[in-house]
């Protein structure tokens, strides 16, 4: 049996979507089925999928479709490009399909749609066949297995990761605005792709600031479970800082990111959320940073989010698709 993941990500658009759909790939693999992502990307290679089988291609275009056989395989499609016309043909070419959607982008083939978000009822509506909740998030499989979190009544070490691409540049004006606020505290910066700013640590005289290129999974497990809290943006990141209960003070930076943001406000696991296009998030996320560096306002969000998310998500999604 053969399962092919459609997928997108890099420079310019961020590594969400490969993330996911690397996860989605380890369960498939996990079982003894044949697996491959294909992968429309600005880059040449992709570090994230280094020990997967994957391709880069221009799987949007008919053409390239047209020129691969996808008969007697089972597709997963993870975009935010992809046309009706191209989802169409993927599906009349295979044995079923499932279309992630974070934001009812499209009106999909027959199929099932995937959004995998904590919100309580889907936005999509796709023959009864949509899936959504807590049961359908998506964790690498590093996330699956954890050791306990400790909430520390003094120890302040907060971990920044603002996303792959970061396009914004939000973290450079945390490092600027923000951290010579708590100089006492420890922050642990990851940054994607190779990105690195020790030209901008050094010029502001930074010297409580760590900073971590291309974090693996496992680092990133470990990094959130040591932090006493989090800034992050509210894309995929949220869940695994959810599923290790880690404190964290979410960043809208992209429209498609507002359902995941529903979702931790159904459920209650967050009380703020902070849009990087507010003229004063800077002075919000203070005020919040403030709010979580006391021990019983972490100690409330450890209940919260205890339990939530089981991990067995990729699990389901596999299930589901293949039933």
């Amino acid at each position: 049996m053969n399962i092919i993941i459609f997928t997108e990500g890099g420079n310019d658009n961020g590594f969400g979507h490969i993330s996911r759909c690397s996860a989605l790939y380890d369960e498939i693999v996990l079982r003894g089925l044949n697996a491959k992502l294909i992968v429309n990307t600005d880059l040449e290679r992709i570090e994230m999928l280094s020990n997967k089988e994957y391709e880069i291609a221009d799987w949007l275009s008919l053409s390239y479709l047209e020129r691969n056989s996808f008969d007697q395989t089972y597709c997963i499609i993870d975009s935010y490009i992809a046309d009706i016309e191209v989802l169409e043909y993927i599906k009349l070419k295979s044995v079923n399909c499932m279309y992630i959607d974070d934001y009812n982008r499209l009106n999909y083939p027959k199929g099932i749609t995937l959004t995998p978000a904590l919100i309580k009822e889907s936005s999509v509506k796709n023959n009864e066949n949509e899936l959504s909740g807590p049961d359908y998030i998506i964790l690498r499989k590093e996330f699956t297995n954890k050791r306990e979190r400790i909430i520390n009544e003094k120890k302040k070490k907060v971990l920044v990761t603002l996303g792959g691409s970061d396009a914004k540049g939000l973290t450079e004006e945390i490092i600027k605005k923000v951290i010579p606020h708590f100089p006492l505290f420890s922050f642990d910066i990851v940054l994607g792709n190779g990105k690195s700013s020790p030209e901008l640590i050094d010029e502001n005289r930074i010297e409580n600031v760590n900073i971590i290129n291309n974090a693996s999974a496992y680092e990133m497990k470990e990094l959130m479970i040591d932090s006493d809290f989090s800034i992050t943006a509210a894309g995929q990141t949220v869940y695994e800082l959810t599923a290790t209960n880690t404190p964290f003070i979410p960043i809208k930076t992209a429209e498609n990111q507002q359902n995941n943001i529903n979702g931790l406000f159904d459920f209650n696991v967050i009380n703020c959320l902070i849009d990087s296009d507010d003229p004063f998030w800077i002075e919000i996320l203070l005020f919040e940073i403030n709010r979580l560096k006391t021990y019983d306002s972490r100690l409330e969000f450890y209940h919260r989010s205890k339990g939530l998310i089981d991990g067995r998500g990729c699990k389901r999604i596999v299930d589901r698709l293949l039933k």
